[in-house]
């Protein structure tokens, strides 16, 4: 067991300690086991994911590491959002510098032991085909009107043109029936982007 955190951002800044229970050689790496705590997402595909899912992506793209999917299947009822922002230094705050969106990218990738993980969208979980909606959406907000160090509101615009460096890789989608209204993923971007 090792201790994953804390790691040094762009500006010297360090991420809180996560605790022991990740591996040494992944946290080395710089990845994050998404079962293990604090986010425990299930791999079995009983539980719903959707939140803990969510909360290793953010924890994640705020501290530079990559979302690492063991393999299994992962149930999630909700749009899984990687945003990309410009921001005040990353990890904690202390200053008014502003990091490119480019630096700090969602990286979410599945292991390559084992079979392909898979999340799979819950029956009935987007059943408007008129309004259709992601079950991952990679996308970068544009810094207008932000207000605060570490996310700005989720009401900015997309900005496709700066959307760079973010990957989602070596992860399958299933949609279940009733989801009439799902797309597996939206990621229109730029530079370096892998989908």
């Amino acid at each position: 067991r090792a201790q994953l955190f804390p790691i040094r951002n762009l500006n010297g800044g360090r991420s809180p300690f996560l605790g022991l229970a990740h591996s040494s050689h992944l946290a080395a790496l710089g990845y994050l086991d998404v079962t293990k705590q604090p986010f425990l997402a299930d791999k079995t595909g009983q539980r719903d994911s959707t939140v803990a899912l969510q909360a290793a992506i953010d924890y994640c793209r705020r501290n530079y590491l990559t979302v690492l999917l063991p393999s299994g299947q992962y149930l999630v009822s909700k749009t899984l959002v990687a945003k990309q922002t410009e921001r005040l230094d990353a990890i904690d705050g202390t200053n008014n510098y502003w990091q490119q969106a480019r630096y700090a990218p969602n990286r979410i990738v599945g292991s390559k032991v084992g079979p392909k993980p898979t999340i799979v969208l819950a029956p009935n979980s987007f059943p408007d085909a008129t309004r259709p909606w992601p079950v991952v959406w990679l996308w970068m907000q544009n810094n207008i009107n932000v207000t605060g160090p570490f996310d700005p509101p989720f009401d900015g615009t997309p900005q496709p043109n700066a959307n760079c460096n973010q990957i989602f890789q070596g992860i399958d989608i299933r949609i279940a029936q009733g989801n009439p209204g799902a797309i597996g993923i939206r990621a229109r971007g730029a530079q370096m982007m892998v989908v």
